[in-house]
């Protein structure tokens, strides 16, 4: 719970713990280390750890307890001090699903930034309000009006040029944008939400934001914008961040063995590439070849810390929520890994038709992308299963009728995956891409005189319905609606990989409570 302010120097010196003279326009300490000195007279408050659960409270004890027994802490003196509290008290939430750790370590800090920005607190508000409703599983008509409220102010802000290149502004849309998809049920204000992000983004990058909360939100934001890009072609991330932030970058050692090491594949200058590849394949060829070989150099490498992450919580008596939240976030890897491997598949397997090979890896990396999704479906945070991107991904890259089963039942067995609407259409027109490039190279290669493989139709449907993208004549959907799903196996002689069994790493789901 907040109390008064402990420190009010610079950045610099409060993160090494150090005195800061708070002298203007550098402290001492900045000045000898010629380093930016940003924060000076900031107010930071101390929080006193606490931790929100579904238990009822319990009987307040007589006034003839014990005087050695503790007292309840004091009530908060204003509304902002209730809120940075509420703030605090989300965040110690350790419960996989509830997790807001999850956004990024400038998340953490918010409540520091309470009572300096008008829309903020706003969109604080509605955030929090839409997180309890979230947990206790009832939608209020408080939360509904606070969202208004948190919307007239945004729009508000949009009209004042100096607040559209505040962070605050940048911040309170993510936030708003997160409580309308929970509220909703919906992902449909992400995708609006997310544009609006991406303009913000690419028109706020000449902004000095040098401190380290503006800093860690445009990188954390910048991230989900290049993700959101691969699909959504009215987004696009400015290629200058990539000086901006290139210290964040690299450097990329080889992966023969764990030094901790980055992921190139899952790094800012890969994701702002990958966009231009599922724009123009045929362009970008060559590049496409090259980064499809190094992700199947780092596919098995980051699975294999998933399963090293797995063993060590299974392996612990007391679950520990760093350990967790760490696993969680490398099946998020590896998802987002199959996930770009499946679409190089699919546009180069079209561009090479005669091509056994991909085909062959289609089916395996189809197999990955069903089992992590599978095991990733019991702990997801809840809200962010709007986009299955590797079932998605698999769908794109394969016809095999076993694969597209899995898929389906998938998404039928687990409630944290639905198929937005949106997003089913887009990845349609990323498959319809595929098959008509297909079809291009197949023409040639018989008008040439040599003899292509034959290519299996795409049968889709439109809605909600689970049965997306299965074909009625190929396979038989009644154990599909009666929970029950063929085991998947890969075909094909030359696949040397063995299948991912779902059930190796089918731990005890206690563990994660």
């Amino acid at each position: 719970m907040p109390g008064v302010p402990t420190f009010r120097g610079c950045d610099a010196c409060h993160k090494q713990k150090k005195k800061c003279d708070q002298a203007s326009p550098q402290c001492a300490r900045c000045a000898r280390l010629k380093i930016p000195c940003t924060g000076k007279g900031q107010l930071r408050y101390k929080f006193k750890e606490q931790c929100i659960n579904f238990a009822p409270a319990k009987t307040p004890r007589s006034k003839s307890a014990s005087p050695k027994s503790l007292s309840p802490p004091a009530s908060p003196t204003n509304q902002i001090t209730r809120l940075s509290s509420r703030f605090a008290a989300a965040l110690e939430i350790d419960d996989p699903q509830f997790d807001l750790k999850c956004f990024g370590e400038w998340f953490a800090r918010i409540p520091t930034r309470m009572g300096t920005n008008e829309l903020l607190d706003n969109a604080t508000e509605t955030f929090l309000d839409a997180f309890d409703d979230l947990r206790s599983g009832h939608q209020s008509l408080v939360t509904l009006s606070k969202h208004g409220k948190a919307l007239t102010s945004l729009a508000n802000a949009l009209q004042d040029p100096k607040q559209t290149k505040s962070p605050y502004t940048l911040c309170s849309i993510f936030m708003i944008m997160i409580a309308q998809m929970w509220a909703s049920k919906s992902a449909q204000g992400y995708i609006s939400h997310m544009e609006g992000i991406c303009h913000l983004l690419n028109s706020t990058i000449n902004e000095p934001w040098n401190d380290s909360f503006a800093h860690s939100l445009r990188y954390h934001l910048i991230i989900p914008a290049c993700i959101e890009s691969i699909i959504n072609p009215n987004i696009t991330v400015d290629g200058r961040y990539l000086q901006i932030l290139k210290h964040s970058v690299g450097p990329y050692q080889p992966l023969d063995e764990e030094k901790g090491q980055p992921i190139e594949s899952l790094d800012l200058p890969c994701l702002m590439r990958f966009p231009h590849f599922i724009r123009e394949p045929e362009v970008h060829r060559n590049e496409m070849l090259r980064d499809y070989a190094r992700m199947q150099i780092e596919c098995p490498f980051v699975r294999r810390r998933f399963t090293d992450l797995t063993n060590m919580i299974k392996a612990t008596r007391k679950t520990q929520p760093a350990l967790v939240r760490a696993q969680i976030q490398m099946g998020v890897a590896y998802t987002i890994m199959l996930s770009f491997t499946l679409v190089l598949n699919a546009f180069l397997s079209a561009m090479d038709p005669t091509n056994i090979k991909f085909q062959e890896e289609a089916l395996y990396y189809s197999q990955e992308a069903i089992w992590i999704t599978r095991i990733s479906g019991r702990q997801l945070p809840i809200g962010a299963g709007f986009m299955p991107a590797a079932l998605f991904s698999a769908w794109v890259a394969t016809d095999d009728s076993e694969v597209i089963f899995s898929i389906a039942s998938t998404m039928k067995q687990y409630d944290s995956y639905w198929a937005e609407p949106h997003y089913v259409k887009q990845f349609k027109m990323i498959k319809e891409r595929v098959r008509e490039l297909r079809d291009r190279k197949l023409a040639d290669l018989r008008a040439s005189g040599l003899q292509g493989i034959d290519v299996t139709d795409f049968t889709t449907s439109d809605g909600l319905e689970y049965t997306w993208g299965l074909d009625p004549s190929v396979v038989d959907s009644a154990p599909l609606h009666s929970g029950h799903h063929p085991r998947t196996t890969i075909s094909g002689t030359g696949c040397m990989r063995e299948p991912a069994h779902v059930e190796y790493y089918n731990w005890d789901p206690s563990l994660l409570r």
